[in-house]
């Protein structure tokens, strides 16, 4: 099984279950304005583990007004945006959470 593992342990020793497990580190965030264009930042420590992000909308984003945040992706230990909708009309600000398991 790979690592890493939880392994709950019977009075007697034997092993009553096996659980893989991965516990989430938040290393940090940053927003993003509705007229803020694409761009990219290097992180080094997303090295560390599998980076995830989470893209919350502000400023009315996914709503009654169908506005859109940007679009965020990472490749390697850099996270890149785009400004999300095809104008600035439908675009929202956005708040990037990011971290590793």
């Amino acid at each position: 099984m790979p690592e890493p593992y939880v392994r709950i342990r019977r009075a007697d020793g034997s092993i009553k279950m096996t659980e893989q497990s991965f516990l989430a580190r938040k290393l940090g965030k940053f927003t993003l304005a509705s007229t803020d264009g694409s761009g990219s930042m290097n992180v080094p420590d997303l090295g560390q583990g599998k980076p995830w992000v989470i893209v919350i909308p502000t400023d009315g984003g996914y709503g009654a007004s169908s506005k859109f945040p940007h679009s965020v992706s990472v490749s390697g230990t850099t996270i890149s945006w785009a400004p999300g909708g095809y104008s600035t009309s439908v675009r929202c600000g956005s708040i990037v959470l990011y971290g590793t398991y």
